[in-house]
């Protein structure tokens, strides 16, 4: 592959429109500059104060680029913007149109606090694949800078997850199953190096030959990263890179085909080396177990009992009880934010959640995922807007001369493919640095739209500014939820740590400052009063603990956590009855949870239903266990007494 000469009648336009903007786009005043340092800092922060340490950290600083960058642009410099043709607009409309609906889903949702965080992060995503697509339209000579940019990234990236995966170095990040880099997950740091394929191929295409050295190396980095990562979905948005960016140059740029073609042999035998190099050489090491593994069951060629047919099937569960949730509310959905509160509803019988260690936290199929929340309508619109940039793209492919266009808004569709493979198994689009990414994509087809319709220079309208308003107030909503959720997850944290500890007067002055309007429950739908509660009833103050525990049912409803600590108050305060009912319906939702069921039978024991408390002890082993095995002998005794 190749770069165009710069000398080419193709290269005229873009070189046009950037000179004419040449003295106020260098430096501060360049907008790709400003982009780029959102781009290279994102990714690298973290902090341990939260329960989750990257998402809160990284929308704050997301938000305050995006207000600096509003600020400075549009309201000091009155930079022009580009007039959207008509196409684009209806993409924005259909934006709007999904953010509308969500709104319109929480009117019926459990818990309508959990729709703010969804709602505002989408339209904050709209402003910025606004900014980034007026800033390709503006300035389209610096792309490769930026793809450079996200090349360096990639490479980064995977060198720290590589020197983690064999704990030369950065083993003291936070996160868990390495390799994750800054990601905190192994599966989200295979997807994010996937996402960054396409700029690092971009970079190799139209870079100097520097530049090639380097994007080829960062490509052997993300194939490697991408194998350590033992990742599936990874595994398929990369090979959804391949294919899709290699048939679009064959259907559209002939010129390159025979370029591209060698190049991705070159590709290919670059990835078969590295699998050779990594698995073959030792077929018995746990890597090349689970990679072979993982690898089989793509091909359904894999063990019942295998740890990856396991994960595949307890999926697929999911994703049915899912689809019954999807039927039951088709128009508006459960409400956005809300199907980790609804889901227990549907059971999880038969299930890894059934014995209660665990909760489901997501679908792990952002289809399923929107679809549930919001209703068919909502996932309409939402897809719908990909879709509509995704024909943006073509339609830049068809219209312009430029080879080089071509090749990139190819690789960015490419790059929209690996994000569409990869909802179909993770949740990779909820993470902010790969939201960025997949905006970076959808943003560069845009501007490359507008500026190949001509339409660039164009300046904003005096009335217009009034849209900066309303952009201003939405970015500060946004940085005030970030705050929230730090501050939220930091509480929430401690709290947890001193329940642990049986701190629980410090339990319950954390859990009172984790409590606002905006943010209620964790990740997997336990309440902050969850811990609260249980403070309470350890300090015997059982009317607060009651208290605490049915605002916590207010706000999660299907959680068996909170039964079965409301029934152990129940327990303490000898209501006997309540407390049978409370554990109970905890286990309508984890059938097989141990703790509860011992919680239950030694309920009946005392309430005096003998042969309940014989039947519920016979669905869990009480070998090793004296005080179970106790009770059961003596209510067989009792219960023959009566007899």
């Amino acid at each position: 592959m190749s770069k165009q000469k710069p000398g080419s009648r193709t290269q005229k336009k873009p070189e046009r429109v950037s000179s004419k903007i040449s003295t106020t786009s260098t430096g501060i005043n360049s907008m790709m500059n400003w982009l780029l340092v959102l781009i290279a800092i994102l990714p690298f922060l973290y902090s341990e104060i939260p329960l989750d340490t990257v998402v809160s950290v990284r929308y704050i600083f997301l938000c305050g680029f995006m207000l600096l960058f509003v600020l400075y642009f549009f309201a000091w410099k009155k930079r022009m913007v580009p007039t959207p043709p008509f196409l684009i607009k209806i993409v924005f409309i259909t934006g709007m149109a999904f953010a509308v609906w969500s709104l319109l889903s929480l009117t019926g949702a459990i818990n309508y606090r959990e729709g703010y965080w969804e709602i505002g992060r989408h339209l904050l995503h709209l402003v910025l694949i606004f900014i980034i697509m007026t800033a390709v339209a503006q300035e389209p000579a610096q792309l490769l800078k930026i793809c450079c940019a996200v090349t360096i990234i990639s490479l980064l990236h995977g060198l720290v997850g590589i020197l983690q995966f064999y704990e030369i170095a950065f083993t003291n990040l936070p996160g868990n199953y390495k390799p994750y880099g800054f990601m905190t997950n192994r599966n989200l740091f295979g997807s994010a190096q996937a996402f960054l394929l396409p700029f690092a191929i971009y970079t190799f295409y139209a870079g100097k030959r520097s530049w090639k050295m380097v994007a080829a190396f960062a490509f052997t980095i993300i194939v490697v990263s991408l194998l350590l990562s033992q990742t599936r979905s990874a595994w398929l948005s990369g090979a959804s890179i391949f294919i899709v960016a290699l048939l679009l140059v064959l259907i559209f740029v002939p010129s390159q085909r025979k370029k591209w073609m060698v190049s991705s042999l070159a590709a290919i035998g670059v990835t078969a080396i590295v699998i050779s190099l990594l698995i073959f050489s030792d077929k018995e090491s746990e890597l090349a177990k689970s990679v072979t593994e993982r690898a089989a069951s793509l091909t359904l060629n894999t063990s019942a009992q295998s740890a990856a047919d396991v994960n595949t099937s307890e999926r697929l569960k999911m994703w049915k009880k899912t689809v019954s949730m999807i039927k039951d509310h088709p128009l508006t959905g459960v409400g956005s934010g809300n199907w980790k509160v609804v889901i227990p509803f549907y059971g999880l019988a038969n299930t890894v959640f059934a014995k209660g260690y665990f909760a489901p936290d997501r679908v792990h199929n952002t289809y399923l995922q929107i679809a549930s929340e919001t209703g068919v309508p909502g996932a309409i619109f939402y897809f719908g807007m990909w879709v509509l940039i995704a024909v943006t793209g073509f339609k830049v492919i068809r219209k312009t001369t430029s080879n080089d266009k071509k090749i990139l808004v190819i690789l960015m569709l490419a790059g929209l493919s690996a994000v569409a493979v990869d909802s179909l198994f993770s949740f990779a689009v909820e993470r902010i640095e790969h939201s960025v990414y997949m905006l970076l994509m959808g943003g560069i087809i845009l501007g490359l739209y507008v500026q190949e319709t001509g339409t660039v220079n164009l300046k904003m309208q005096g009335e217009k500014k009034i849209i900066l308003v309303p952009i201003v107030i939405l970015i500060l909503f946004n940085l005030f939820l970030g705050k929230k959720k730090f501050d939220f997850e930091h509480h929430l944290k401690l709290a947890i740590y001193y329940n642990d500890q049986k701190r629980f007067q410090e339990t319950i002055s954390e859990a009172n400052s984790a409590k606002n309007s905006f943010f209620t429950i964790d990740i997997t739908g336990n309440p902050v009063e969850l811990n609260s509660g249980v403070a309470y009833k350890e300090l015997k103050n059982y009317d607060e603990a009651l208290k605490e525990l049915k605002t916590a049912l207010a706000y999660s409803p299907y959680n068996n956590r909170t039964y079965n600590n409301l029934g152990a108050v129940y327990f303490d305060i000898k209501q006997y009855q309540d407390a049978i009912a409370s554990y109970k319906k905890s286990l309508e939702y984890v059938p097989e949870f141990e703790t509860v069921l011992k919680n239950l039978a030694v309920t009946y024991y005392l309430a005096g239903d003998y042969a309940a408390c014989i039947e519920t002890m016979g669905k869990f082993k009480t070998d090793g266990d004296p005080m179970m095995t106790n009770v059961l002998n003596d209510a067989k005794n009792k219960l023959a007494e009566k007899k």
